[in-house]
């Protein structure tokens, strides 16, 4: 350890904006690693793989600390937060078996300074499989009236709900407040 070094007390801590989410939903999370001298590099990973960069916001702040700043600069604590959409890519599973009803997903926040701080902090996340009912999209064709609900597949203007269709077709995944 070089002079100077000051390096955090405790672990990074995970927290979360609530406890239990829906798949659908977005996961988001705060990793803070405790006042450092020099700052932590702090990393996600989920389910054991490290998070796209693109989920991720980093920011550092500095402690008014006199003695620190005598010190020659003063103590940083290093915040990252993760945005994370809840699906099976985002979490790297290939999906929930019939019996399933719910997933875990393993949160885990590194922090390391050089070569001499290296600690990590796990969290497990409960992702409810069981999705309230979806809101339902009217829609109209010719004096008929048809139901689509979000993430329905439309093709050529009819909906085919979860049926896979093949060859060249117009088709669209139906979103919130899709018109058909």
């Amino acid at each position: 350890m070089n002079r100077g070094d000051d390096l955090p007390d405790t672990p990074p801590a995970i927290q979360t904006s609530q406890p239990k989410y829906r798949v659908g939903e977005e996961l988001m999370a705060n990793c803070t690693s405790p006042r450092s001298r020099p700052p932590s590099r702090l990393e996600w990973l989920v389910n054991g793989k490290q998070v796209e960069k693109h989920w991720v916001s980093s920011y550092q702040e500095t402690e008014d600390d006199e003695e620190a700043e005598e010190e020659e600069g003063g103590l940083w604590t290093t915040t990252t937060a993760l945005s994370l959409p809840l699906n099976a890519h985002s979490m790297g599973v290939r999906g929930p078996t019939a019996s399933t009803k719910e997933w875990l997903l393993a949160l885990r926040c590194n922090a390391q300074i050089g070569s001499v701080y290296d600690r990590h902090t796990e969290k497990i996340i409960l992702i409810d499989l069981q999705d309230p009912e979806p809101p339902m999209i009217q829609t109209s064709k010719k004096k008929r009236q048809e139901h689509a609900f979000k993430g329905d597949l439309v093709v050529r203007g009819k909906i085919c709900g979860g049926k896979h269709l093949w060859g060249p077709s117009s088709f669209a995944y139906l979103g919130e407040g899709t018109e058909v």
